[in-house]
């Protein structure tokens, strides 16, 4: 049990690396008293609001051999009028100074407005205009009327913002040049595995560290983020900052649950990272393909890894990443062993979770495949595989299935390759 949150993640890793640091925290109830509790003995000043409602708590289930994230979240406590009112109250007296760096993330809880982080920008501005802001959906969309500093997007959070796919590096260019028009000077776009861009108003840099063993996702994208504020904290040019992100980024995916690394971790690792700078050299390759499905049985499981193979030689991407996603919410993307017995085995594990004909709610709107939804979250939905050397680097056993849990008609399967 980790006392965690996208903010308290990066507060913490900025306290590791020797940041003075303030985390103002919604905290409700007992659960709220216990994270006040564990966060003493990390290196932060925790600016606790208690709320009458309880904070909520968040499972992260994370599957070994494939380093997949299944994360369940509980409901988070509504704001009363009141609470928000102190709120505001609390940021006005936060000692901020021209040099500070302000940094929103998160979703808004219940009962706050969607446009809270706009509000919060514009108020704040004034005291400093080292504003971050790392959210999502609307609170992203709303939030950027503010004009923060910096925002911090995956690719799937650009889409939802630009209201455009985002299929090939130039449709990241123009994404991520419409966005600085729009008056954001600077994004940083994370990649996952595949590493992060940074736009700034003068140049593109692309930062990479090629693979490390990982013992957990959750919290990468917070640690790389405290790790980019941590180095403009101390005035260091973007590309410096750039590497180091990546570098803690890297690091933190090396520990357990939501730890963050202590800052030796990073320093053996920043070494490794590759910065590139410019449009052209920051270029990557690209290349999309959709498989189509229609299976005989209602549930199957499909051996895919072949025509990803044949997607990754006519991509001509040497070394990159390979997506591979269901795109239909009862079909599931996988990797295990090809082994019948084995399959036999999750299609009994997988009824036994979710038995077909049983009375869901979800069927009372006339549908009655309930199960087969709950089924696909519990297989999951996409699988990123390294490319190197032009090949799929699976490991001795590894290979890529489609499940179908609600089948006889047609369904596809994204295959999106980047790289160079």
């Amino acid at each position: 049990m980790d006392a965690g949150g996208k903010g308290l993640n990066v507060g913490k890793m900025l306290g590791i690396l020797g940041a003075e640091v303030k985390v103002v925290a919604l905290l409700g109830g007992e659960t709220g008293r216990r994270i006040s509790s564990l966060l003493k003995g990390e290196r932060i000043d925790l600016i606790p609001l208690f709320l009458k409602e309880e904070t909520r708590w968040v499972f992260n289930f994370v599957e070994e051999e494939t380093g997949k994230v299944l994360r369940i979240n509980e409901k988070g406590p509504r704001i009363l009028p009141e609470e928000e009112r102190e709120l505001y109250k609390l940021l006005s007296s936060l000692p901020l100074t021209q040099k500070s760096f302000f940094l929103i993330s998160g979703s808004i809880p219940p009962g706050l407005p969607v446009d809270t982080y706009r509000r919060i920008i514009e108020e704040l501005r004034g005291r400093t205009k080292n504003i971050i802001l790392d959210t999502d959906g609307e609170a992203l969309v709303e939030g950027v009327k503010g004009l923060p500093l910096l925002i911090k997007p995956n690719l799937w959070e650009l889409e939802r913002l630009t209201g455009r796919r985002v299929n090939d590096f130039a449709q990241i260019l123009k994404a991520g040049e419409s966005l600085q028009e729009r008056g954001i000077p600077y994004i940083s776009l994370t990649l996952g595995e595949g590493g992060a861009l940074l736009f700034t108003p003068e140049r593109i840099f692309y930062g990479f560290l090629p693979p490390v063993p990982v013992k957990s996702p959750i919290g990468c994208g917070d640690a790389y983020l405290a790790g980019l504020i941590y180095k403009r904290w101390e005035g260091k040019e973007w590309k410096e900052s750039l590497r180091f992100a990546v570098a803690c980024g890297g690091a933190k995916a090396g520990m357990e649950g939501t730890a963050m690394p202590e800052r030796d971790k990073v320093e053996e690792l920043v070494e490794r990272v590759e910065v590139v700078e410019g449009k052209e050299e920051v270029e990557m390759k690209s290349y999309t393909e959709y498989l189509w499905f229609n299976t005989s049985k209602r549930e199957e499981f499909i051996n895919i890894t072949p025509r990803v193979e044949e997607a990754v030689r006519k991509s001509g991407v040497k070394e990159g990443l390979c997506l591979v996603n269901a795109m239909h919410i009862t079909a599931s993307v996988f990797i295990n062993d090809d082994e019948s017995g084995l399959h036999q085995d999750f299609m009994e594990w997988v009824e036994r979770l979710a038995p077909y004909g049983k009375r869901y709610r979800h069927n009372l709107t006339g549908e009655d495949n309930a199960d087969s939804h709950l089924k696909r979250t519990i297989m999951g939905r996409e699988v990123v595989v390294a490319i190197t050397e032009g090949r799929l680097d699976l490991g001795p056993w590894e290979q890529i299935f489609y499940g179908e849990f609600d089948g006889r008609r047609r369904k596809r399967v994204l295959i999106k390759i980047i790289g160079e």
